[in-house]
């Protein structure tokens, strides 16, 4: 069995440096002390190695590509689910707050990233130009995607779909309190139109999560920036059952505010920064 020539670190970095200056074999073979043989061996494991390594860093920044590209998605999906959650309070208008967060996600979404993937290429000036096959491949690919999305969101973060299925259902008994709050408000008779009566109660329900609900006359809600609303939700808010709704309707607003504080948190840059490297979920490109 013939011995195993060894081959030193200086002796392998000549080898590679004479080669890289085009010298032949032969040549090598004299100035480092080697058989051209156990050069030619030394010269081809060292490319082959080259490649590899080429081949693992590609896939490395490919799967970085990749990773990039998933957190975005999904940062993308907790802003909007942040905007869903907005308490009452919070709002430019009287809303009726969605009562299923995952379903309305997807929806608007894929609306808008529907929108962003027809754009105008190769002669296409605007979505109606797109053949429908390409219409219909983009949209379930991006409703796919966004899907997907929001599933990583709740795997990164295992308590909040929990926090989520709290909050549609409070989402259920506030709507029903409101709606009963909007008739209450229109069986008055206050020869208000409807849209007032809207922003008047969305006053009101601003006063109830700020002041609380008293039985006296809350004189003290008046502000000069919102007179006519303000005073709207004055004049509402001394109607005796308009109070009592709005007793009612006060702990389903604090437990809103609360889950959204709760939100905030979870989803806040650097706590979703932190899941999103520490935790993995199915959709994430690297293992």
């Amino acid at each position: 069995m013939a011995k195993r020539i060894e081959v030193s670190p200086e002796q392998m970095r000549m080898c590679l440096e004479l080669h890289e200056r085009h010298m032949p074999y032969t040549k090598i073979e004299e100035k480092v002390g080697l058989d051209r043989r156990k050069v030619k061996v030394v010269i081809l494991e060292a490319e082959k190695a080259r490649r590899f390594e080429a081949v693992v860093n590609a896939r490395r920044d490919v799967a970085g590509a990749f990773l990039q590209e998933h957190i975005e998605h999904i940062k993308f999906v907790s802003q909007e689910l942040l905007e869903l959650t907005l308490p009452p309070d919070f709002r430019s208008a009287l809303d009726y707050l969605v009562t299923d967060l995952t379903s309305e996600m997807h929806t608007k979404l894929s609306n808008y990233k529907l929108r962003w993937s027809l754009i105008p290429v190769m002669g296409h000036t605007v979505e109606e130009d797109y053949p429908d096959t390409t219409k219909v491949v983009v949209s379930r690919s991006t409703s796919r995607d966004i899907e997907d999305s929001i599933q990583g969101l709740k795997e990164h973060l295992p308590s909040l779909a929990k926090l989520i299925s709290r909050w549609e259902s409070t989402a259920v008994s506030y709507n029903k309190l409101q709606e009963i709050l909007r008739k209450h408000c229109e069986e008055e008779n206050l020869g208000i139109e409807k849209e007032r009566i809207k922003s008047g109660i969305l006053s009101v329900i601003k006063i109830a999560s700020e002041k609380g609900i008293s039985d006296e006359e809350p004189t003290e809600y008046y502000s000069p920036k919102q007179k006519e609303n303000i005073e709207l939700g004055r004049k509402l808010l001394q109607i005796r059952k308009i109070r009592q709704e709005m007793k009612a309707l006060l702990p389903l607003l604090n437990d809103l505010k609360d889950m959204y504080t709760q939100l905030e948190d979870m989803l806040s840059p650097s706590q979703l920064n932190k899941r999103l490297i520490i935790s993995h979920c199915k959709f994430c490109p690297v293992p």
